[in-house]
């Protein structure tokens, strides 16, 4: 098992995957981070949970 750090609104999370799909991951943050930005700048501040389960919902 691999572990891979991904940055999302600013903060590391380390995420574990099946070998070779770390770049997968990292891809899959990158555009959970642009979901997250976007409902960021329509919301304000909110709270990264909440942000986080905004983001995923829209």
């Amino acid at each position: 098992m691999a572990t891979v750090t991904v940055e999302i609104n600013g903060r590391p999370y380390a995420v574990g995957c099946a070998d070779g799909q770390e770049e997968r991951v990292g891809m899959l943050a990158r555009q959970f981070d642009g979901h997250v930005q976007s409902v960021a700048g329509q919301v304000g501040h909110v709270g990264d949970l909440r942000l986080f389960l905004m983001a995923s919902l829209l």
